[in-house]
């Protein structure tokens, strides 16, 4: 019993050791070049390339369509999501 309770609590070390540290997403500047639909925008990157993003935060979308408005240049930060082709949008600083 002592034996097997050592074996638990080491997989159970080791399990928590392995576990992934919080994706905090990737910082991205431009200007928001267009809604698509409710969910995705298009954006042109300070680098000059655009790039089309997903966002389903309803405060996301209020302040895309507002940099929309007065074409001003905002930083969003996004994430890559597993089976999503596109980065989603989590926040705008």
């Amino acid at each position: 019993m002592k034996r097997f309770l050592v074996v638990v609590l080491a997989c159970i070390f080791v399990l928590c050791a392995c576990k992934p540290t919080k994706n905090e997403g990737t910082t991205v500047s431009g200007k928001v070049a267009g809604l698509i639909d409710n969910h995705t925008v298009e954006m042109m990157l300070t680098d000059g390339s655009i790039e089309s993003f997903l966002f389903f935060d309803e405060t996301v979308g209020e302040s895309l369509s507002d940099a929309e408005e007065t074409e001003t240049e905002i930083t969003i930060v996004c994430v890559e999501k597993e089976g999503q082709r596109l980065k989603e949008i989590i926040r705008v600083e």
